[in-house]
């Protein structure tokens, strides 16, 4: 049995020339494996390989770390790589690998078994290989697996965030596609179809069919199940274009009502006809509901109600609208939601400052709360408003409706919704496009709340440097992340005696543990470098350092003095992003 040859620069490869098939350990007696002096045969030696024996790379194909992956190598085979081979290592024409374990032998066995079934020349196909070699067809690892731990490895196939889209390049279809085993796992496992999401296919042009989707949601067993049907463009009209496969699906999805969890629709697609069907118990298991789309409440009727009529489970409701917001009154008396078992609300849809109290008064386990668009409506009289206590809020945003902030609204919006409630816990506050600023109801709800608020948005409201202080004073020992963008109409209220005055300072200065600051333009107006000094104070003091700044301006030379001081930073360490005319330059070093 000739030496092979030992490559310089090249990794390790053993050859030999051709023994007979079979086991892995047929090609060396009981002496060579004991004293580890055996060799490997080439590819072409053995008659699998592609190369000639005259090419110098004819010894690498069966190497350690060849192309088919490296079997795992034992301790023993580990350590004794680290010693000191035999002296044949020595002279340049022969080479022999280390003492190995018969673990390791073992491992090389069952992947050079595996590399003979894999050559497509060798057999004429893989079943008539195993009939002729029976203990290669043993030796294949994904055999060995139990269908347990094959159903969860599934399961990490599936995408990590949002909903299953049918597809067969994708699992669950692709993996019940490979061989009758795989695919009687993959329906055994129920987890694998409990998440879907409903599209029309820009290609074809056309919705999964029904039987596909009664196949699919019937497989996931008595899962929860996750839906999620409603298109990506909100320009989508495929609800005229194709009312008819509409129905069939929202009928389809009907029938298994009884397991919905976690449910996104497509308002347009949910017709009349299809929720007359809904039956009396509605879905008990529904936990998270989600409207999306036009919001106009002329379209749906008491009957979507019947949905969560008995769902002791409903915790979150979501409506985001795509365009205008609506203008129709009335969200209370179409939507009869169960407040009082809500921890999340988040509202695209305009409702009125009533409205808004009223949902905040009735939801005592609201733990989130969005109402993006809040009009005037009509607004309670002081004497009548009673005081709510939310223990469990969190987070909580207020945004005036974009109509009432163009048109230069009079009435306090916000100022009466802050003096109704209380948050001892709340986190994060939001207030925003609000035209007449109230210093004194933000102070009242922050004394009688004294929550310790890490985060603080005011996006587009007009209030004074004196006001703004004022809110510091409040929020100073708490405060993490700060967010001021203000209009293009409302005055400067980050002047350079409130930044000096945020600037570090050993004798105290506010907001001393703030992390992130956000600020536009019109925020820092007069700055003149005095803003980027404040960042620049608090970036070297080792202690609190300040992490991430966002700067949204009109042009770099409008600002060159803070720019100027901001990329200075940048290059050792802070986080900016600059946003110049629309376009975001985000340079972020870690």
């Amino acid at each position: 049995m000739p030496h092979p040859s030992h490559a310089k620069g090249r990794r390790l490869s053993l050859s030999a020339k051709a023994a007979p098939q079979g086991s892995f350990t047929h090609f060396f007696t009981s002496e060579q494996l004991e004293s580890g002096s055996f060799c490997i045969p080439s590819a072409y030696e053995s008659g699998y390989g592609n190369t000639s024996p005259t090419q110098p790379s004819s010894y690498g194909n069966y190497a350690l770390g060849n192309s088919y992956g490296p079997p795992p190598a034992s301790p023993s085979y580990i350590s004794a790589s680290n010693r000191s081979f035999s002296p044949m290592m020595q002279n340049s024409n022969f080479y022999a690998p280390p003492p190995v374990s018969p673990s390791y032998i073992g491992a090389l066995n069952a992947n050079f078994s595996s590399m003979q079934m894999s050559d497509p020349r060798t057999l004429s196909s893989t079943r008539g290989h195993c009939r002729t070699y029976p203990e290669a067809r043993k030796s294949r690892a994904i055999h060995k697996l139990t269908k347990e731990l094959c159903g969860m490895i599934f399961l990490h196939c599936l995408p990590n965030e949002g909903y299953t889209r049918p597809s067969r390049l994708a699992a669950p279809l692709s993996i019940s596609q490979v061989c009758r085993r795989w695919r009687s796992i993959a329906l055994e496992s129920p987890k694998l179809w409990c998440s879907i999401h409903i599209m029309r296919n820009l290609r074809a042009r056309h919705f999964p069919s029904p039987a596909l989707l009664s196949a699919w949601l019937t497989r996931a067993g008595k899962q929860r199940l996750e839906i999620c049907f409603a298109p990506e463009d909100p320009d989508d009209r495929s609800h005229r274009t194709h009312a008819a496969e509409v129905k069939q699906i929202l009928d389809t999805l009907v029938y298994f009502i009884d397991r919905w969890s976690d449910v996104k629709l497509y308002t347009r697609y949910v017709n009349m006809s299809s929720l007359k069907h809904i039956p009396s118990t509605g879905a008990p298991r529904l936990e998270s509901l989600e409207l999306v789309g036009p919001s106009d409440f002329k379209e749906f009727s008491t009957r979507v109600s019947n949905i969560w009529a008995a769902s002791p489970r409903f915790k979150e409701f979501k409506m985001e609208h795509w365009g205008a917001p609506s203008t129709s009154p009335g969200f209370l008396s179409i939507f009869n939601l169960p407040f009082q078992q809500l921890t999340s609300i988040s509202l695209s849809s305009t409702v009125s400052v009533i409205e808004c109290i009223r949902m905040l008064q009735f939801s005592q386990k609201l733990v989130n709360c969005v109402f993006e668009n809040i009009s005037v409506g009509s607004l309670p009289h002081p004497s009548n408003a009673k005081v709510a206590t939310l223990h469990n809020l969190r987070s909580l945003e207020l945004t005036v409706d974009l109509l009432e902030f163009d048109n230069h609204s009079q009435h306090m919006i916000l100022a009466p919704i802050l003096n109704t409630i209380k948050a001892p816990r709340l986190q994060s506050l939001l207030l925003g496009s609000e035209e007449r600023w109230s210093q004194q109801a933000f102070d009242a709800f922050m004394g009688w709340s004294q929550c310790p608020l890490e985060s603080l948005t005011l996006d587009v409201v007009s209030l004074t440097d004196k006001d703004l202080e004022k809110c510091f004073h409040r929020v100073s020992n708490t405060l993490t992340h700060l967010k001021i963008h203000t209009g293009s109409d409302h005055p400067s209220p980050l002047r350079p005696a409130l930044l000096q005055k945020l600037s570090f300072d050993p004798r105290g200065f506010y907001c001393p543990f703030l992390k992130t600051i956000s600020v536009n333009r019109q925020t820092i107006l007069g700055s003149d470098g005095a803003f980027g000094s404040m960042i620049k104070s608090r970036w070297y003091n080792p202690g609190r350092r300040l992490r991430k700044v966002v700067l949204e301006i009109d042009t770099k030379r409008e600002h060159y003095h803070d720019v100027r001081r901001l990329e200075n930073m940048q290059r050792e360490g802070l986080k900016l992003d600059i946003s110049e005319r629309g376009n975001v330059l985000s340079r972020c070093f870690y």
